[in-house]
């Protein structure tokens, strides 16, 4: 996920999972650029309005093709940040 400025000036980087990224009713819009079909999982890779991808891990079943746009939703507790040198906070 793209960076966000922190009110004392300091950037932190957000990432997740892709097995906790969660497709949703509302959230980031993005549009499916490939899909991965792995038997019993698939791997979708997503590109965001401003060009981020963004890789969701789903059941095999899931009903999401390629060119599809569809939102994410990515739970708090589930994110991890990351400080501009790259190490955890």
């Amino acid at each position: 996920l793209p960076a966000t400025s922190l009110p004392d000036g300091h950037q932190v980087t957000y990432g997740i999972r892709p097995e906790h990224v969660r497709i949703a009713e509302t959230g980031l819009p993005v549009q499916v650029t490939v899909k991965e079909q792995l038997g019993g999982e698939s791997y979708l890779y997503a590109r965001s309005e401003d060009g981020e991808q963004i890789v969701i891990k789903t059941d095999g079943e899931d009903a999401v093709n390629q060119g599809d746009q569809v939102r994410l939703a990515f739970p708090p507790e589930r994110l991890h940040r990351f400080g501009a040198d790259g190490q955890a906070l």
